[in-house]
């Protein structure tokens, strides 16, 4: 009966570039990768399978809304305004990944197509204009950023930073270690902040805990919005699906136009396995549940 090993052996190792090595030299069966550069040299590997699927979780940059100049609106609509997610995805993810509002794609029965966000089409000049009528003077701000969660976030705050600066907008980042900017993050100790933020299989889950008006991680932000707030509420209130979809579709455009975050890309999930290793089903919840059913041809 399942499970049919005898035991499993989980390692966490910080640094995924070294996953290659422990499949080539089987010191591991299996390896749950996020990173899309080391999902490539995973694939040249003639020896190892590589499965992916479109990612739960998301990238984003957290918008501190108590920080001046971050808490006018118009200076966050600048901001989106200057960012091109296509270039990101391209540089940091090989093109592998999808641009994503405030629910992932692959909740395709209540995330709005992106293509409805008029913030979402790049325009520099239009990102001068906003800053223009707020009337804040000289716009910069500090990105907060880890250098392992997504290990690839100061690669995307340098991109952010040389989008921004055409639109005349000054930005400086920070690196540290992820305990530092976890601490950090908690207190809200930051302008902006990159992260990845992981997913679930209901809208609820994306929304719920930073935007309802008291919902417990809405310290990050410090966003307040009664309409996106009460819609987020009755959503989870209610179990009738068109209902549901109606007011997570007024939440969700009520976010993207206030800008709590800057919502970039979904990524793919990858799992690499050795021919040996048999029965194990990727979901795309990222969940290893069937580690139970797996077993090693050996």
């Amino acid at each position: 009966g399942q499970p049919y090993l005898d035991g499993i052996r989980i390692n966490v190792v910080p640094d995924e570039s070294g996953l290659a090595a422990a499949l080539r030299t089987k010191a591991a069966d299996m390896a749950i990768v996020t990173d899309a550069k080391v999902a490539r040299t995973l694939r040249s590997e003639t020896t190892i399978t590589l499965d992916s699927k479109p990612s739960l979780s998301y990238n984003l940059l957290f918008m501190n809304t108590k920080r001046k100049p971050l808490d006018n609106v118009m200076v966050r609509q600048a901001i989106a305004y200057a960012i091109d997610r296509k270039a990101i995805i391209d540089a940091v993810a090989f093109g592998e990944g999808e641009i994503t509002g405030p629910i992932a794609p692959s909740l395709a029965n209540y995330a709005l197509p992106t293509s409805q966000y008029p913030l979402y089409t790049r325009d520099v000049a239009k990102a001068k204009q906003l800053l223009q009528q707020a009337n804040v003077g000289p716009v910069s701000f500090t990105i907060l950023t880890s250098t392992t969660e997504p290990a690839y976030g100061k690669d995307e705050a340098q991109l952010v930073q040389a989008q921004l600066a055409e639109a005349g907008i000054t930005v400086k980042i920070e690196t540290t270690e992820l305990t530092q900017y976890v601490d950090r993050w908690l207190k809200a100790d930051f302008d902006v902040a990159t992260g990845l933020n992981g997913g679930g299989p209901d809208p609820d889950f994306y929304v719920y805990r930073y935007f309802t008006n008291d919902g417990n991680l809405n310290f990050v932000t410090s966003y307040q919005n009664s309409v996106s707030s009460d819609a987020i509420k009755q959503g989870r209130a209610t179990t009738d699906v068109a209902k549901r979809k109606d007011l997570y579709t007024t939440a969700q455009k009520e976010l993207v136009n206030g800008v709590p975050f800057i919502w970039l890309f979904v990524g793919r999930d990858y799992v690499a396995t050795l021919p040996t290793t048999k029965g194990f089903t990727h979901l795309p919840t990222g969940s290893i549940i069937y580690l139970r059913q797996t077993w090693l041809n050996k």
